[in-house]
């Protein structure tokens, strides 16, 4: 018997935003979401890239990294 016929989880990630400024920097929240739970750790490789904001000017670039979910968990949130 089979017991392993979870659904793959979906991932959802919290836009962010604030006003630009002219010095000094300010720390972004993220919120990551599983769309369901998995009995399994789940892993998400992530990293920065430009687009209407780009590094170094507006950002500081992330380096790819990676963030696990332990088993049962829905919710992440990184800086």
């Amino acid at each position: 018997m089979i017991d392993d016929d979870d659904p793959l989880p979906s991932i959802t990630i919290s836009d962010v935003s604030h006003a630009e400024g002219n010095s000094g920097t300010t720390n972004f929240v993220f919120s990551v979401d599983l769309s369901n739970p998995s009995r399994h750790a789940v892993s998400v490789n992530f990293t920065t890239v430009d687009g209407t904001a780009t590094s170094p000017s507006d950002y500081v670039n992330q380096p790819s990294s990676l963030l696990q979910f332990a088993p049962g968990a829905t919710h992440q949130r990184f800086r």
